[in-house]
């Protein structure tokens, strides 16, 4: 298992979630939602559809680009809303070092 990368604020991050069905086939769901948690607490949400960050970049795969611009713990999180069985969540920490600069 090879280690994450160091990444530093500035960084600008792109943001993906993937969306599969009950049979783990590529589905988008009729609500795409991605929100970050920065380190001091703020959250930002983007709708795909609303929101022109939030790119569909294929069948069940969404994206944003986010600018990393604290050191701390991020937290990712990709929600799709379906029809019925197909809700889905998935999140993702980022540690983003001090800069020595």
């Amino acid at each position: 298992m090879s280690n994450p990368p160091i990444i530093y604020p500035g960084t600008n991050a792109k943001l993906r979630a993937e969306f599969k069905d009950l049979a783990s086939a590529d589905f988008d769901p009729s609500t795409v939602r991605l929100r970050v948690k920065a380190p001091n607490g703020t959250v930002t949400t983007k709708v795909y559809g609303t929101d022109v960050e939030v790119v569909r970049e294929a069948a069940g795969i969404f994206y944003m680009w986010f600018l990393l611009d604290q050191s701390g713990s991020y937290y990712f999180r990709g929600e799709g809303v379906g029809t019925g069985v197909n809700e889905v969540a998935a999140e993702k920490k980022i540690v983003v070092r001090a800069s020595a600069f």
